[in-house]
This record gives structure tokens, C-alpha cells and sequence, in this order.
């Protein structure tokens, strides 16, 4: 942490204790939803969340022309603590108003992302992309790890006590959530100011794309078919074996746990060894099998080990895509289409992965379909493995070629 520059860790501050509040209630939202309905409406509700995330992040682009990106994440955040404490009032009748509470909750997230995916571009050092994004990934799953396991304490412990005339669980939750969220603005106005961005869907369609740019957008796609899908599948079908809130918590803390270790792992191995992304993408592939093959205790520990192995994967995924648009010789005031493609991309797989769980689930008993669908996953992992390989040797050729006795890894 030390190596990195104020911004740097300022940043993971800001999304540390952002990842804290949403770890406390993230999980429980999903399974609250489907306590109170049934899967197939908690996945219409990831579906109408994730439009609304895309529509509102494009968007972004023609308001950052305008406000700077530090009062884009104040609104962001400040769309959040009402998202959160209007399900603090709301209740069990939060279900009665799924569509419009899917639309602000994508409204909070795209902005919150098109901001600070742009500060972190700007302001994360070129040269220690590796250990930034190896420290956030640590700083992040030790904030994510105190959540799950609070979160779940929480419900535990206030779901007989009365507020208000009614059992309070999941609305304390929410409502200390939302007094997170709003305390995180204070840590905003830290962040200096950056020029303004030049965007609009021109830029999208008329520029050249790279076989190296090709390639990021495909691991954004493979990566979008799977990672939300997953951990919302992954809540529920928790839940149905553990059967209590706190336990599911505690499997989420075990989970992050694992986490923070392989974030400092990954650190070391990456910089020394190009190829230890592997280690995550089998990793990843063989837990989301075994999780898939054993729907019971033995499940959850496979769950648990293979979080070791997320960062190795993550990490690299993130620091080759910023080095890919450091490929651009342009301001990074000009190159803000790069980043609405690929979030593009993304969310766009993760919209058609819920769609097609949802079509899926209609034609039998919803909970066995969603088992079944976990075979489908561990594929994505694997195909992420081959593009990034493809692009590290890509990159070799080209680097070995105009600077042969220049490193490309320091």
C-alpha cells in the first residue's frame, strides 16, 4: 500500500467502505427478494436493474461533458442512501414496487461506476497497475469479508425486535446501510478534479478497434455471462442449505476471507510470473463445478477454497484493460468511449445471462433449473483464461519487436 500514490489509496478507501455497505445488505437484498416472492422475480429484478445500470452509465457519458465526475459519484451515493432506506420503509411491500426501486437502485450503480471507473483510469499509475489493483482487491475483500457476517447479525439479532409496530431484520439493515452510504461522500471531496470528458456515440461507432481492443471487449463479454448471475444464484441456493441469514453471512465472510489472501498472493505471483492468471481461471471454472456437483456443506467449502483463486483472475483481467487503453496515445479526456463500450459489453452479457435464466426457470421447478444452469458456468472462466493468453503473447511479440531488451514486466 505504501508504493501507492494518495489517489490511489483514496480511492480504495471510497470503494472499500462503498463495498462494506453494499457486502452488509448486497446479498440479503437478493435473498430478501426471494423470501418474499420466488427466483423468477428476483431475477426480473436483477434484469430491470441492469438496463437501468447500462442506460443511466451510457448517459453519463453526455453528463460528464458537464459535471464533474466527483458530483456524478456524490449523486450516485446520495441515490443509494434513498434506495436503501426507502426499502427501509417499504418492507415486505418493497415487493409491490420491484420495478421502480430496480430502476433507482441501476440509476445509484451506473453513475457510481462511470465515475469512478474514470477516476480510476486517471488517477491509477500506469507503472503499478498490478499492485494497485492487487491492493484494492485486498483492502475490498477485508471490507466485503466484516459485511456479510454483520449484515447477517444484524437480521439475526433485530428480526424479533419491534420498530415502528413491526419486526424490524432486514429494515435496521437496510437503514444502517443507507447512514454508510451517506458518511462515503465525505471521503469524495478528497479526490482532485480532472478535465472534463469529449464523448458522445460517434466516438463509439467510428473508431478503429485493434485485435488487442477486440480482445478486451471479448473478455468483458465472457466475464459479464457469468459473474452476477453467479453470485445471485449463488445467495439463494446458499441460503436453501444453511436456512439462516447469519450463516449465510458467515459463508460470505469465510469467502471474502479467502479472498484478501489470494489479493496478496496475486500480487507477487503477477508481477514475476504473466501466466498466473490461470490460476484463477481454473480455480474459478473447478469451484463453480464442485459448487454445481455438491449442493450441500461440501458445496460451500469448495465455494470458500476457490475464492483464493478470484484475484489471480480479476486482477489481471482489470490491469491489462487499462494497460490496453493506455495503447490510445490520446488525453484521457478523449478516450472516455473506450471505457462506455466495454461497460457496454459487459452489462450487456450480464442482461442476456439473466434473461436467459429467467426464460429457462418458466418451463419447470424453478430451483432445480437454476442447479442445472451452474453447469453451463465454469466455461466463461476458462474462455476468459485463453483471451487473456492470447493477448499476453500478442503483446510479447509486439513488445520483443520494438524494444528487445526492454521487460514489458518490471
Amino acid at each position: 500500500m505504501a508504493t501507492l500514490n494518495p489517489e490511489e489509496r483514496n480511492m480504495i478507501l471510497i470503494q472499500g467502505l462503498t463495498f462494506f455497505a453494499s457486502s452488509l445488505a448486497g446479498i440479503f437484498v437478493t435473498v430478501f427478494l426471494f423470501i418474499n416472492s420466488d427466483l423468477k422475480t428476483t431475477l426480473f429484478y436483477c434484469i430491470v436493474m441492469n438496463l437501468s445500470f447500462l442506460f443511466f452509465y451510457m448517459l453519463s457519458g453526455w453528463v460528464m461533458k458537464k459535471i464533474p465526475s466527483g458530483t456524478l459519484l456524490k449523486l450516485s451515493l446520495g441515490t443509494a442512501t434513498i434506495y436503501f432506506f426507502l426499502l427501509f420503509i417499504l418492507k415486505e411491500k418493497a415487493i409491490q414496487f420491484l420495478i421502480p426501486l430496480a430502476v433507482l437502485d441501476g440509476f445509484g450503480g451506473g453513475l457510481y461506476w462511470a465515475g469512478f471507473n474514470l477516476n480510476q483510469y486517471v488517477f491509477s499509475s500506469s507503472e503499478s497497475r498490478v499492485q494497485y489493483f492487487g491492493w484494492a482487491g485486498a483492502v475490498l475483500n477485508v471490507f466485503r469479508a466484516i459485511g456479510p457476517i454483520l449484515g447477517g447479525a444484524i437480521v439475526a439479532l433485530t428480526g424479533n425486535q419491534m420498530l415502528f409496530g413491526v419486526k424490524a431484520g432486514y429494515s435496521v439493515l437496510f437503514l444502517i446501510v443507507g447512514l454508510i452510504l451517506l458518511a462515503v461522500l465525505t471521503f469524495i471531496e478528497k479526490l482532485p478534479e480532472h478535465e472534463m470528458v469529449s464523448f458522445s456515440l460517434q466516438h463509439i461507432i467510428d473508431h478503429k478497434r485493434s485485435k488487442s481492443w477486440l480482445n478486451i471487449l471479448g473478455q468483458q463479454i465472457a466475464f459479464g455471462l457469468y459473474d452476477v448471475l453467479y453470485s445471485t444464484m449463488l445467495g439463494v441456493l446458499m441460503f436453501l442449505i444453511v436456512k439462516k441469514e447469519f450463516y449465510l453471512g458467515t459463508v460470505q465472510t469465510l469467502g471474502f476471507t479467502a479472498s484478501i489472501i489470494g489479493s496478496i498472493l496475486a500480487i507477487r505471483v503477477l508481477q514475476k510470473y504473466k501466466q498466473g492468471f490461470w490460476v484463477g481461471a481454473l480455480g474459478q471454472a473447478a469451484g463453480m463445478l464442485l459448487f454445481a456437483l455438491n449442493q450441500n456443506f461440501l458445496g460451500i467449502i469448495f465455494y470458500i477454497l476457490s475464492s483464493i483463486t478470484a484475484p489471480f483472475l480479476n486482477t489481471w483481467m482489470n490491469t491489462v484493460y487499462f494497460k490496453a487503453m493506455d495503447k490510445d496515445s490520446r488525453h484521457f479526456s478523449e478516450k472516455y468511449h473506450l471505457i462506455a463500450e466495454s461497460t457496454f459489453s459487459l452489462m450487456s452479457a450480464r442482461i442476456l445471462s439473466y434473461i436467459f435464466l429467467f426464460i429457462i426457470i418458466g418451463y419447470g421447478d424453478q430451483i432445480q433449473l437454476a442447479k442445472q444452469s451452474l453447469f453451463i458456468l465454469p466455461i466463461f472462466p476458462l474462455i476468459i483464461g485463453l483471451l487473456l493468453s492470447y493477448y499476453d503473447k500478442a503483446t510479447n511479440r509486439i513488445t520483443e519487436e520494438l524494444e528487445p531488451v526492454k521487460d514489458f514486466v518490471s
